[in-house]
């Protein structure tokens, strides 16, 4: 499991960013209100989940481990995915 990413900011979107770790580009999913309060270049930590379907492996990132507990505990409501969670 991907618990934390550290490293530069390198693009950011809606409601995703992408983390650049030691030369490795992680694309992290991320609340709406995330990438407004980042600049491209800063330096950041996320605190981020790895999502496992059978199709797809996807990161899903909190700017605090708060923040990612309620998301974890979201998740386990039956009928929430974590898109909805975030």
């Amino acid at each position: 499991m991907i618990a934390r990413l550290h490293g530069k900011l390198v693009w950011r979107g809606e409601d995703a960013l992408i983390i650049d770790v030691g030369g490795v580009g992680y694309r992290v999913r991320v609340p709406r209100n995330v990438p407004a309060e980042l600049s491209l270049g800063e330096t950041v930590t996320l605190h981020t989940h790895l999502h496992v379907r059978e199709n797809e492996l996807a990161l899903y990132g909190c700017t605090n481990e708060d923040q990612l507990a309620l998301f974890e505990i979201l998740l386990g409501v039956s009928g929430i995915g974590p898109r909805l969670a975030m």
